[in-house]
């Protein structure tokens, strides 16, 4: 069977994760299979066609130019042979496709991609292959292009799998009550160690991780510079009761940037860490004592390995997260930062953090059972 794993890849360290746990569990379902992904546009150090190949993948082109995917048609001209001997699979040998973009549908980006996808989606659907959307974070659809395209999507997947009721609700939106369509946690739980309640953790640092989307986002460069400050701040705090801070990079050099801005505002930077691999990162972030995040895949990791953790986000994805694994009160607000550092001192508090680890654990393996669960239903859909 030959399987495309779309809108994963090696972007950042969450698109990373996306690709490695369903490619992962994927091979374990269908020990035969061949996974194919598409090359990013422009590539990076880490998605090479070399380096794709090196981690075990085909490539399949698929690159959109005014609404035409002209990867597909350039794929389509070289000889069997050649595509063989250089690992690439053209849309016309795929199977079954995966979308794992996370969050890409919806206002707040491009409608592109929502456009794109439903022209794929139809294509796809008369060609007689399979398209199953991971679970992902989606909407608010307010744009006649998104909706429209949302639409053809809902029409022509057979699973859908929202991330949260709240993205649920948005598809239903549209869709009235479509019969394909599912509610089930981030996928990459499945990648995380089983945190032990025995294990101490009390020696152990503090992550900070930014996020250059909410800067990007951000009403003002005044809210930008409160962002910053109140990272800032919150690692000041940290210092002050005892906990040595350090930033954690989950992308490139925006992240980065952010860092040394965060830096810029302390008496003494932050040790900046880039870890060069997935599995190194969460190996160093299940040893965090806890964290104060922004990309949701580094919360993920933190929350399924029993470290608390808080958030500054800038989607509803981030409570829908807290609250699978039963956290309340767990965002902070920026331009409050008397409520923060309020609530960071709460965290750091060993009454508190115990409790929170109690329940990260207990709801952790709740959440292992329902993406088990979906998997089983993915099998069956692909009669494997």
């Amino acid at each position: 069977m030959n399987i495309e794993i779309r809108k994963a890849g090696f972007v950042n360290k969450g698109a990373e994760m996306m690709l490695t746990a369903a490619s992962t569990r994927l091979r374990t379902l269908i020990p035969n299979a061949v996974i194919a992904v598409p090359p990013s546009f422009p590539p990076s150090k880490n998605a090479t066609i070399a380096e794709i190949s090196h981690r075990g993948y085909y490539l399949k082109p698929e690159r959109f130019i005014f609404g035409i995917d002209v990867g597909r048609l350039l794929a389509g001209t070289l000889p069997r042979p050649l595509r063989r001997s250089y690992r690439i699979l053209t849309d016309w040998d795929i199977d079954v496709i995966f979308d794992a973009a996370g969050f890409a549908y919806g206002d707040q980006w491009n409608p592109r991609q929502t456009i794109d996808l439903a022209s794929l989606s139809k294509r796809w659907r008369q060609a007689g292959k399979k398209l199953i959307l991971l679970p992902q974070a989606f909407g608010p659809f307010t744009s006649s292009a998104i909706r429209s395209g949302m639409a053809e999507i809902i029409e022509n997947a057979d699973l859908i799998y929202a991330r949260d009721e709240e993205s649920a609700a948005y598809i239903r939106d549209i869709g009235g009550s479509p019969p394909n369509l599912r509610v089930s946690p981030d996928f990459t739980i499945d990648m995380m160690a089983r945190p032990s309640a025995e294990s101490d953790l009390s020696a152990h640092d503090v992550a900070i991780v930014p996020n250059q989307q909410i800067s990007q986002r951000v009403s003002s460069d005044i809210d930008r510079v409160n962002y910053i400050q109140a990272m800032a701040s919150v690692a000041e705090l940290v210092r002050k009761l005892g906990k040595q801070p350090f930033i954690l990079v989950h992308e490139g050099s925006g992240d980065i940037a952010l860092g040394l801005a965060i830096n810029g505002h302390l008496s003494k930077g932050m040790p900046i860490y880039r870890e060069s691999n997935v599995t190194a990162l969460l190996a160093r972030i299940g040893e965090c004592y806890a964290m104060i995040g922004s990309r949701y895949h580094a919360l993920v990791a933190a929350l399924a390995q029993g470290v608390p953790a808080l958030a500054f986000g800038w989607s509803h994805k981030y409570e829908a997260l807290f609250r699978d694994f039963g956290l309340n009160d767990c965002l902070l607000d920026y331009g409050d930062s008397e409520a923060t550092l309020k609530r960071v001192g709460q965290l750091l508090n060993v009454t508190t953090h115990s409790q929170m680890r109690s329940v990260l654990i207990e709801n952790g393996e709740h959440i292992r059972s329902k993406t088990e669960a979906m998997w089983i239903e993915i099998a069956e859909s692909l009669k494997v």
